[in-house]
């Protein structure tokens, strides 16, 4: 039986070699290992001991500083949030921005300026997201049904449309770009469209026609969905239900101040409940002419 004794240590290594060691009331056996005293760290201890309690709660409270640290970049960064005792906020506090975006609160940093805001590359990209961005607006309505399907919790209708177009339906190369009207998508699906889809002028309106025939999954009481864009005036015209498919034909009403100028054409289906539509038909650019006295 061993009497407890106080052994001085300074900064040395005491190995034990198949004796026991007394912590308190808790025994620990040692077998060819050591204890480094002083500022080493100590190693190879046995489960269930004093000493792991010991290493387990510095464990612990290193975590919650870690923890912590880690939600505090995340503050700074970007974080969403609940509405706590306080609520959300909009605005800006300090360098911090809190703002809403489809329902989901949430905070970010103010963006560290720019080294180069005015590269060739950026101006381009700039350039491509006016242009469609111009023309998208316009026919919005006809946007969120057209795109409805592809957009989701993180993505709207209305950013797919950008996406799609910026990457699809512009020609040239800064800074001589413009829209490709033939490429421009105001809707995407998979339901059949139909055949020999035209437009035309007739007496200041636009005439759209097609083959009321049924194919596929189409149905005679599918929409038909119709839009026009003048360049020139940067404005469109459209209409979310033209008519049906057994219809045929629709006739488009337009502003009279766009007599003389050109305008580009799309037409789209939709299905009678709105869970399907087609992909996008050009139908060409028209020019408007009055009607005859």
């Amino acid at each position: 039986k061993e009497e407890r004794q106080s052994i001085p240590f300074a900064r040395q290594s005491i190995p034990f070699e198949g004796q026991t060691l007394s912590l308190g009331r808790q025994p620990i056996p040692f077998e060819r290992q050591s204890i480094p005293f002083g500022r080493q760290r100590r190693t190879n201890r046995p489960n269930d001991t004093g000493v792991t309690r010991i290493s387990q709660s510095l464990l612990a409270d290193k975590a919650k500083s870690v923890n912590s640290m880690f939600n505090f970049l995340i503050f700074f960064i970007m974080g969403t949030f609940k509405k706590g005792i306080l609520g959300s906020f909009s605005g800006k506090v300090g360098n911090v921005v809190g703002a809403s975006w489809r329902g989901i609160a949430y905070m970010r940093s103010l963006p560290s300026s720019m080294r180069n805001p005015r590269t060739e590359k950026q101006l381009s990209q700039r350039n491509k997201f006016s242009l469609i961005g111009k023309f998208l607006k316009t026919i919005l309505p006809v946007i969120r049904v057209g795109f409805k399907h592809i957009a989701s919790a993180k993505n709207s209708a209305y950013s797919a449309a950008m996406s799609y177009n910026m990457q699809n339906a512009l020609k040239g190369v800064y800074p001589d770009l413009e829209v490709d009207f033939e490429k421009v998508a105001i809707a995407q699906g998979g339901l059949y469209p139909a055949n020999n889809v035209e437009a035309a002028c007739d007496a200041g309106k636009l005439q759209f026609s097609w083959d009321e025939t049924l194919q596929n999954d189409t149905s005679s009481e599918d929409r038909i969905m119709v839009a026009a864009y003048n360049p020139i005036k940067e404005e469109a015209a459209y209409d979310l239900s033209l008519g049906t498919r057994a219809d045929g034909s629709g006739l488009l009403d337009l502003p009279a101040t766009w007599v003389g100028d050109e305008v580009e054409t799309f037409v789209a289906f939709a299905s009678e409940d709105g869970s399907q539509v087609s992909d996008t038909v050009y139908t060409g650019k028209i020019a408007i002419v009055a009607a005859q006295p």
